[in-house]
């Protein structure tokens, strides 16, 4: 997606500014960029970043990447032997769960934070994956 990244010490403070004052959401604007943060336990999504353009094979459109909120273990399935959560193309509900991080033995079920289209999974099964990595690329859906 272009050649711009968000410096992890920028995601990091809006993490820290979300715990450490009395807020439910704190949105940040950068250019074509948006970061939403939003209060919430291991089991929601802690941060978006939206992009208008071209999501590498999907031209227009506005895609947000669903950015991993820790450090940990990505699955796709809550087991080897069950399906995916969620699979390219998919639309999922609010509150779908879309993968797990594994983070010091806890498993932490990253939820959708509204109604979506999966457009592309970022990362694979039993991938490491840091705070501040995109995960999905998911298209809003009414």
């Amino acid at each position: 997606m272009g050649g711009f990244e968000l410096p992890f010490e920028l995601i990091a403070e809006i993490s820290r500014m979300v715990s450490e004052f009395d807020v439910e959401e704190i949105e940040v604007r950068i250019g074509g960029i948006r970061i939403k943060a939003l209060k919430g336990g291991p089991t929601s999504i802690a941060k978006e970043a939206s992009r208008e353009g071209d999501a590498e094979g999907h031209p227009g459109g506005i895609y947000e990447e669903v950015i991993s909120p820790m450090e940990g273990t990505f699955y796709r399935a809550p087991s080897p032997d069950l399906p995916p959560f969620v699979e390219e193309g998919d639309i999922v509900e609010e509150g779908t769960t879309l993968c797990i991080l594994e983070s010091m033995k806890l498993m932490n079920e990253l939820k959708a934070q509204k109604r979506c289209r999966i457009v592309r999974i970022l990362k694979g099964n039993g991938q490491l994956v840091h705070s501040g990595d995109p995960i999905f690329l998911i298209e809003p859906v009414r």
